[in-house]
């Protein structure tokens, strides 16, 4: 069948993208554009396809050539996730601005408005468009569950991210990403067992996550399960060579075993990838000072090196109370009021160097307020 007009174009294009084959699509799309350069339709289509892509300056392009013909509160959401994902996002947040201002009961508005707060590091009113979101659609929006456990862990409230996970995980039983989270979220709780049933479940659903094999690692390290972080080490590296996170890990497992030599090799890999992290170069002091290594430890910028000869005077420390007594006798009972710290021992050489017995005695110590 010949293929000439905008819809047979248009169409072949969504069938395209519907089955995966991106590049005919690009290509179906860019020529129903040409037929019709003021299709919202196809700058949409084609901005979907770029977003989907991760070519997201592209997609941002093709959104704005939609918006000049028609403004959408879909298109603006759209454009505004490609901002976010460019890291634009205060530009993103204008986006999402519009779309609730053209509708206001749109909740992908306020949930992608919050992942653009929750970037910016400002919680709280992260946790209120989340709040919108899951108002507006309760019982189908697993993403902003997801996405407000998130950010209620990163404030701390453990607790109630949790529950926002198994929400999420209730209304879609296969999503890794929200068992990945709470796996998280248990580890921070030091509820390992349930940590790592959460990373196995994360795994079992996104085996190419490496991040969850990394993270079940860690947790197994700190249950000194040695040998099984090392699987889950070496695994998340196989995934992704580029994990420095995991490198280090794997370092501090040899470290632990005292493989010191393997240890140091583990930290230079993690280092090179992620040079700005000192606590890496930390580490790998501490590795070559096990080795005896003293003067390569030295050099590492985790640590400073002290030099030198220092010498002090005698010093006493200096009491702030007075040394001082009193006592009296009163209806056959002796008191003594004394600045001491051992009224007992007091009591008993009062009595001893008086004959008297020591029921006799009463020792009254004032509060002073310190020891030395």
């Amino acid at each position: 069948m010949a293929v000439s007009t905008y819809d047979d174009y248009y169409n072949r294009g969504k069938s395209y993208l519907e089955f995966g084959k991106y590049e005919q699509a690009l290509q179906d799309f860019t020529k129903a554009i040409q037929l019709n350069p003021h299709s919202v339709q196809a700058y949409n289509m084609r901005g979907a396809l770029y977003l989907r892509l991760g070519k997201n300056e592209l997609a941002v392009r093709d959104y704005t050539m939609s918006l000049r013909i028609e403004q959408r509160a879909s298109t603006y959401i759209n454009r505004g996730r490609a901002y976010n994902e460019l890291g634009q996002y205060e530009r993103a947040i204008q986006d999402f601005d519009m779309a609730v201002l053209l509708d206001k009961d749109f909740a992908e508005a306020y949930k992608f408005r919050g992942d653009a707060y929750s970037a910016l590091g400002q919680y709280d009113q992260a946790l209120h468009e989340y709040n919108m979101a899951i108002v507006l659609n309760r019982f189908e929006y697993t993403e902003a569950y997801n996405a407000r456990g998130k950010a209620c862990a990163k404030v701390g409230q453990y607790n109630r991210a949790i529950k926002d996970f198994t929400k999420a995980i209730d209304l879609s039983p296969k999503y890794a990403s929200a068992y990945y989270n709470r796996g998280n979220t248990h580890e921070h709780l030091n509820d390992r067992t349930a940590a790592i049933a959460d990373f196995t479940k994360a795994i079992e659903l996104d085996p190419q996550n490496a991040e969850a094999y990394d993270n079940r690692g860690f947790t197994k390290k700190l249950l000194k399960e040695y040998e099984s972080a090392l699987a889950d080490f070496d695994k998340a590296i196989e995934l992704n060579p580029n994990l420095a996170d995991a490198y280090r890990e794997r370092g501090v497992v040899y470290l632990h075993r005292n493989n010191f030599e393997r240890a140091v090799v583990e930290y230079t890999k993690a280092i090179g990838l992620m040079p700005y992290k000192i606590d890496y170069y930390t580490d790998r002091g501490i590795a070559y000072w096990r080795l005896k290594n003293y003067a390569k430890a030295i050099e590492e910028p985790g640590l400073i090196k002290v030099e030198g000869v220092y010498n002090t005077a005698t010093v006493q420390h200096c009491h702030i109370e007075n040394h001082g007594c009193f006592a009296y006798e009163e209806n056959g009972r002796i008191t003594v009021v004394s600045s001491t710290q051992i009224p007992h021992i007091i009591r008993r050489v009062v009595g001893q160097a008086l004959g008297r017995p020591w029921a006799d005695i009463e020792i009254i110590k004032p509060y002073i307020g310190g020891g030395f």
